[in-house]
């Protein structure tokens, strides 16, 4: 007679940390040898890679559902084997828009971000004037003309981040001005663009006469219908949607009244005119 030993089969399992496309993935073995050492491990990522440590990491190329499988074997010889599901869970996609930033004026910044799937819970704002928002989609002055890297750093519900750097021009703004000639009435009068740019060009300018009635253009000219003071403005614009006003008052003068009499004469008789004007 003889006696047959039946080797119990070791007992392989592993835990592992979860995972988002670019980050490292860390495996942990939790195996056991059943009584004698475990003297092999066999790693399978499910990507056409794999790894013999006993407590590997991998990072994947793509995001996905992995099959990852551990084959160990113990000092009795004897192998089993374990497969478990790795979800590598795609990024967001950072994105945002925001409003024509003018000296001055509020810039309004728009998160477009994307949450791949799954919700987006964090969103940290880098106006690169060292003032910072976790807003979602915050507003922001800033107190100097220049060029500011603004950032964005979106994480959604998987703990999964991006983040996107886009170049935010804050435009100094115009200083509008415009000189114009006093006139009577019925005739035109002029309007000459004085304005000054600063940072952009200007490319718009709106004159309002005062009168109900408006033009654009950088010189115009306009005729009023009666004689009064009139508040004319402008405002002028430039490639950047910066704005700036200013506003003269018009005098339009009335035209003087001619009038006169004169007396009833008789041949070889003098004829006095006596002028009845007014100059308004």
């Amino acid at each position: 007679a003889h006696t047959i030993k039946v080797d119990p089969l070791p007992q392989p399992n592993f835990s592992f940390n979860q995972a988002c496309l670019n980050d490292t993935t860390f495996f942990n073995d939790l195996s056991s040898g059943s009584g004698v050492g475990i003297t092999s491990y066999n790693w399978d990522f499910d990507d056409g890679s794999s790894d013999t440590n006993t407590n590997p990491f991998h990072v994947y190329q793509s995001a996905g559902t992995y099959d990852v499988s551990l084959v160990i074997s113990n000092a009795n010889g004897c192998i089993d084997t374990v497969t478990k599901s790795v979800i590598v869970n795609p990024l967001p996609t950072a994105n945002f828009s925001y409003t024509n930033a003018c000296l001055g004026e509020t810039t309004q910044f728009t998160d477009n971000s994307s949450g791949s799937g799954a919700s987006l819970n964090n969103w940290s704002w880098s106006f690169g004037d060292s003032t910072s928002s976790t807003s979602q989609s915050p507003s922001h002055m800033y107190s100097a003309s220049g060029s500011y890297s603004v950032k964005l750093i979106v994480t959604n519900t998987n703990g999964c981040i991006d983040s996107v750097i886009k170049n935010v021009v804050v435009d100094s703004l115009p200083v509008a001005e415009f000189t114009f000639d006093t006139v009577c009435l019925n005739e035109l009068t002029h309007f000459y663009d004085q304005s000054q740019w600063h940072g952009s060009a200007n490319n718009s300018w709106t004159y309002y006469f005062g009168d109900a009635s408006s033009a654009n253009g950088k010189n115009v000219s306009h005729t009023y219908a009666s004689p009064s003071s009139f508040t004319a403005s402008l405002v002028v614009t430039n490639v950047n949607g910066c704005k700036d006003s200013i506003a003269h008052t018009i005098k339009v003068d009335p035209l003087p009244q001619p009038n006169f009499s004169f007396n009833q004469v008789c041949l070889n008789d003098t004829t006095f005119f006596n002028d009845l004007s007014s100059g308004s």
